[in-house]
């Protein structure tokens, strides 16, 4: 047997070409298929003779090509539980390497297509990304992280109005704001409480936590805001899982949901920090 380079041309479906062309690739496999079986003798061209006409049939939706894939992986024995032979083909035979080397084939992945958003959805998140930002800051003079596409966005829409020499200077200024904030970060003093939570800026009071500063439960969970004597609390919960819970006065005032399933323990523990 020998391997024999398949022709250009060979990739269209057998189904898509004119009965003429068919006609003239199947008769065209025939010969490639001689060549590379070594079918020499009168027996395999009289097997050859009764096949050519039922190509057709096996390989509707193949083309050329795949068929020639099929044959070139049988001689080299990668197709399963088939042992290539050699001046040997017959319809048997040629059903079970078509079949089994559609079996081998990775199966396609169906194309996902995203959900569109309409004109209108888009200008609501863009809203209500706004608003949260700028809530946001409000509570605790910080911008939400990644959302400093604002500031773009509200320039854009001749909102604000800043000389060139303003905003370069307001972009120093942030600069330096960043680095201490990173410094900050970097440099927090943790007290710790018991089952591994830990605070800081916090002032512990007859009642409990007082003051302003940065809970952490040992779970991941986050909270960011201000306690006065254990009645009244105002800030941002993060949780490990990304949900942001945002509380005023002790009460839930947004709530920010995820579609992983939040930990136990976090948010829950603060039940006896919270307003009586």
């Amino acid at each position: 047997m020998e391997l024999v380079k398949t022709e250009k041309g060979d990739v269209f479906p057998i189904k898509a070409m004119p009965e003429e062309t068919r006609a003239k690739k199947v008769l065209e496999l025939g010969i490639w298929l001689s060549k590379l079986l070594s079918l020499k003798d009168e027996t395999s061209a009289e097997r050859l003779e009764v096949l050519l006409p039922m190509v057709s049939d096996y390989c509707w939706s193949m083309t050329i090509e795949d068929i020639k894939k099929a044959f070139t992986k049988y001689v080299k024995g990668e197709l399963p539980k088939l042992e290539p032979k050699t001046n040997f083909l017959d319809v048997i035979l040629f059903g079970k390497v078509i079949s089994s080397y559609k079996q081998s084939r990775p199966p396609i992945k169906p194309k996902t297509e995203l959900p569109r958003i309409s004109e209108s959805e888009k200008e609501n998140l863009i809203y209500m990304a706004l608003v949260n930002c700028f809530d946001s800051y409000l509570q605790d003079k910080k911008v939400i992280a990644g959302y400093t596409w604002v500031y773009d966005h509200i320039d854009e829409l001749d909102l604000i109005s800043f000389s060139n020499e303003e905003k370069l200077s307001k972009m120093k200024r942030a600069k330096i704001v960043l680095k201490q904030q990173a410094n900050e970060s970097n440099n927090i003093k943790w007290q710790n409480v018991q089952n591994g939570d830990k605070y800081n800026g916090f002032k512990v009071g007859a009642n409990g936590l007082d003051g302003s500063g940065i809970y952490k439960w040992k779970n991941g969970d986050e909270f960011r805001g201000v306690f006065k004597g254990n009645k009244v609390y105002t800030g941002v919960v993060t949780f490990s899982d990304g949900s942001v819970s945002k509380y005023k006065n002790g009460a839930v005032v947004s709530d920010k949901k995820t579609t992983k399933k939040k930990k136990q323990g976090g948010a829950n523990k603060w039940s006896k920090y919270k307003r009586k």
